[in-house]
């Protein structure tokens, strides 16, 4: 609506993109200290940064692309937007694994219901003793940690890229380019 309004998605982009990024930094900061209220802060912060950044990011594909051009162009950006996600699930995995994985064998290597058991469900923490238990979680926290620096380096650089977008205008003059065609095409075959 505020492009619509507007005509523009440049300015738009920038404060959805520092969005993300702010929400990003707040779910870095969390730890088990944390108020409960602030995930659900930055989480919606993030998920607003998330949201529109796919929405302007679009904007600025199709508003410079010729209207015979924009299905495909807006075929390959779901593709690659897709193609980025998993490759981020799957680094996201890797960086969680990699920081968790040697710690969690350090503690829980000889234990029934070791390492096997905590990564098949996390609700087996809640079978350790005590200091065990804290130290799991300590695990944990650090590998997630990891994981959402990993995040706020992507996002960053999400961020930088699409400053480089063109800031075309948006308007519904396009879209009467569109019907006019249409209009022709239809007299034509008729």
């Amino acid at each position: 609506y505020l492009v619509k309004i507007t005509g523009r998605y440049y300015i738009i982009n920038v404060f959805i993109q520092t969005s993300s990024l702010a929400g990003a930094i707040g779910i870095y900061t969390l730890d088990e200290h944390t108020h409960a209220v602030a995930p659900y802060l930055y989480l919606t912060i993030l998920g607003i940064g998330l949201g529109g950044a796919c929405v302007t990011r679009l904007m600025g594909l199709l508003s410079a692309a010729d209207n015979e051009k924009q299905a495909v162009i807006q075929a390959a950006s779901w593709t690659i937007s897709t193609t980025g996600f998993a490759m981020g699930v799957t680094a996201a995995s890797a960086v969680f694994l990699r920081l968790s994985l040697p710690g969690l064998e350090r503690v829980l290597g000889e234990k029934p219901e070791g390492l096997g058991a905590i990564m098949a469900s996390f609700e087996t923490i809640n079978t350790l003793g005590g200091s065990e238990k804290e130290e799991v979680v300590q695990i944990y926290l650090r590998a997630l940690r990891g994981v959402f620096c990993l995040s706020m380096g992507e996002m960053a650089v999400s961020a930088l890229i699409s400053f480089c977008m063109e800031n075309n205008l948006v308007s519904d003059e396009m879209d009467d380019e569109v019907n006019e065609k249409k209009e022709d095409q239809a007299s034509i075959t008729s």
